[in-house]
């Protein structure tokens, strides 16, 4: 239940930058491809997805850090003991602020947090952006 939520929570802001960046397209580009008979279908693999690979690079590297650091209020509300669902925001809080009282091995938890989200976006920005054509 809690990935459903945290996933609707973050649906409109794909869904806004998708639209924005869908609207910048230049028509130019589109009716040229009409005029050369190019299908819907050509047109989207052709034109529209090339140009939209810089809003998916963007969008992929901005959800994988906010799952791992921004799911902290919906477990909050959802799961108030941390029964359940977890994730190592929430870990890091319930370890400091919990039952348990171990600040110091939350601080350690975030250190390790720190260093993982930096070396996934590291291998995106790496591995990934290769495949992200700007205009």
């Amino acid at each position: 239940m809690v990935i459903i939520v945290y996933v609707w929570k973050n649906l409109g802001y794909c869904a806004v930058v998708f639209l924005a960046y869908l609207q910048s397209i230049p028509k130019d580009l589109i009716e040229q491809a009409m005029i050369d008979r190019a299908g819907a279908v050509r047109r989207f693999f052709s034109i529209t997805l090339p140009l939209l690979t810089p809003t998916v690079f963007f969008l992929l590297v901005t959800n994988i850090i906010f799952s791992m650091t921004n799911a902290f209020d919906i477990l909050r509300v959802m799961t108030p003991t941390g029964n359940g669902t977890n994730t190592i925001i929430f870990e890091i809080y319930l370890q400091a602020f919990g039952q348990y009282n171990r600040v110091s091995y939350s601080a350690a938890i975030s250190v390790v947090l720190f260093f993982t989200l930096f070396l996934v976006t590291a291998a995106q920005m790496r591995f990934i952006e290769r495949k992200v054509h700007y205009r």
